[in-house]
């Protein structure tokens, strides 16, 4: 992205948080509790071995295994590009390596998914399909430093390229640019 956006949670429809406790932090405009009163129009599924106030106030709560948040991410990248339910305008004419993209998620079914991270694979292709359906007000919560893995780095680098497949940047309800990006 060459920069690290802020996540515009109080427009999204569709959040998806792993790990990022917001319900127990200082209150910021990410914090959970600024998005009470959202009429329940709002979706929050949260991801995280522990049954946090976060985890409380979602809508989903899933009690991944720990380690396993890419796989996740990979899943779901999985059943948008095979799908065809990505934001094809926006790849075409914002990202750069989509057909590399694409053989490089076959594998990771929601299948595969489930028994990494213990979650159903049904559960994995129906949050992915309403992830993208909601889209471009979709936003899979790149954290405030939600913790520390082996894989971190990859991690987020999944997370960035799953919201950019939706079409998620730079508009409300998505990933906001902090600063200007020259094309």
């Amino acid at each position: 992205y060459g920069t690290f956006p802020t996540p515009d949670v109080l427009n999204a429809d569709y959040i998806i948080m792993a790990g990022a406790n917001r319900s127990e932090v200082l209150i910021t405009l990410d914090s959970i509790d600024q998005l009470k009163g959202d009429g329940g129009q709002r979706k929050l599924v949260y991801l995280d071995p522990r049954f946090t106030k976060t985890a409380a106030k979602a809508n989903e709560w899933f009690p991944i295994k720990p380690g396993s948040d890419m796989a996740f991410v990979l899943a779901m990248l999985n059943v948008i590009v095979s799908e065809g339910l990505y934001a094809k305008e926006f790849v075409e004419k914002m990202t750069v390596g989509f057909d590399m993209l694409v053989p490089h998620v076959k594998p990771y079914t929601p299948e595969w998914a489930a028994k990494e991270t213990e979650i159903p694979a049904e559960d994995i292709r129906r949050i992915a399909r309403e992830f993208a359906n909601a889209a471009p007000k979709a936003v899979f919560y790149p954290g405030r430093r939600s913790s520390f893995a082996d894989d971190d780095v990859q991690l987020r680098r999944s997370m960035a390229i799953l919201n950019a497949v939706v079409g998620n940047w730079d508009t409300e309800g998505g990933l906001v640019p902090n600063s200007v990006i020259k094309l």
